[in-house]
C-alpha cells in the first residue's frame, strides 16, 4: 500500500474518532426525544409525514408489527432494486444501453456484502441501500432497547 493510501486511512480514523463523541450525543437526544438543535426544521416534516401515515406517535408499535413492517420494508426495497436493475438499459445516462444484471445482485446488496461487483453506474443504489439498511437495523435495536426497558 502506498503512503497516500495509509495517510488516506490514518485521516479516515481521525475524522470518526473526532465526530464519534458529537454525533453519539445527538443520536442520544434524538433517541430519547429531547430536542436538538434540528428539531426546529425536521419537527414539522416530522409530523407531517406522521399526519400523512395516520401515525400517533405517543402509542407505542408492538414489537411484532415492528418486525413486519421491517422486514416488508426491505422486501420493497429488494424489488425496487430488481425492477431499476432490470430496466437499467431504458433509463436516461445509461450510454451503454446495456447492463449485465444477474438476478443474485439485488439478493446480495439487500445483504450489503457484494461491493466488488457493483459497476459504477449502480453505486448509488449501492450506497442509498446499505445506507437504509444500516439506519433500519439502528432503529430496531432503538425499538428493541426500549421494549427491554419497558419490561423491567
Amino acid at each position: 500500500m502506498t503512503v497516500i493510501g495509509w495517510i488516506q486511512i490514518l485521516l479516515y480514523c481521525a475524522i470518526i474518532v473526532a465526530i464519534t463523541p458529537v454525533l453519539g450525543a445527538y443520536m442520544t437526544r434524538v433517541f430519547n426525544g429531547e430536542r436538538t438543535f434540528l428539531s426546529p426544521i425536521l419537527r414539522p416534516v416530522e409530523l407531517a409525514i406522521y399526519k400523512l401515515a395516520g401515525i400517533d406517535e405517543r402509542q407505542e408499535q408492538h414489537a411484532v408489527t415492528y418486525t413486519v413492517g421491517m422486514l416488508l420494508f426491505h422486501l420493497g426495497g429488494l424489488f425496487i432494486i430488481y425492477v431499476l436493475m432490470r430496466l437499467q438499459a431504458f433509463l436516461p445516462f445509461n450510454k451503454a444501453k446495456r447492463w449485465e444484471a444477474r438476478s443474485d445482485h439485488p439478493l446480495s446488496w439487500v445483504q450489503g456484502c457484494d461491493l466488488r461487483q457493483a459497476q459504477l453506474r449502480a453505486t448509488s443504489l449501492l450506497v442509498f441501500r446499505i445506507s437504509v439498511s444500516h439506519a433500519s437495523v439502528m432503529a430496531f435495536s432503538q425499538s428493541y432497547r426500549r421494549l427491554s426497558q419497558d419490561n423491567c
